[in-house]
């Protein structure tokens, strides 16, 4: 049985150097549709999103998938410091970055050898 999400997510790796080329803003729109269609807790739609096109406050900020809660940063928490860069207003929490962009390394896909499937539990950990 041919599983078409698996295809497409064991070559998705993360990336932490990218390209120079620019990316379309009819590209970010299309990825933040996607991005306002996820499901929310209620239907509250809760979620906020900065989307980030300057090169200097991207280098400031982080390469792939970046996950924020309970992290240190430099100066302080990781969130204090995403929040201090892109003015986010306080009561927010910032959670995670998302990174988008043309890749400037490329990685081999993963194969069914490199699946941790120790790390999956069944009705109890």
């Amino acid at each position: 049985m041919k599983n078409d999400i698996y295809e497409l997510t064991r070559k998705r790796r993360s990336v932490r150097r990218y390209g120079s080329e620019h990316i379309d803003d009819e590209i970010i729109s299309e990825i933040m549709k996607v991005a306002l269609t996820a499901p929310t807790s209620f239907g509250h739609k809760p979620v906020e999103y900065v989307v980030v096109r300057d090169k200097d406050m991207i280098r400031e900020i982080g390469a792939c998938w970046v996950h924020i809660r309970n992290r240190m940063g430099q100066r302080g928490t990781s969130d204090q410091e995403i929040r201090s860069l892109l003015g986010v207003p306080e009561g927010y929490t910032v959670l995670n970055l998302v990174a988008i962009g043309e890749k400037g390394e490329t990685k081999k896909a993963y194969t069914d050898a490199d699946l941790h499937t120790e790390n999956v539990h069944y009705e109890k950990y």
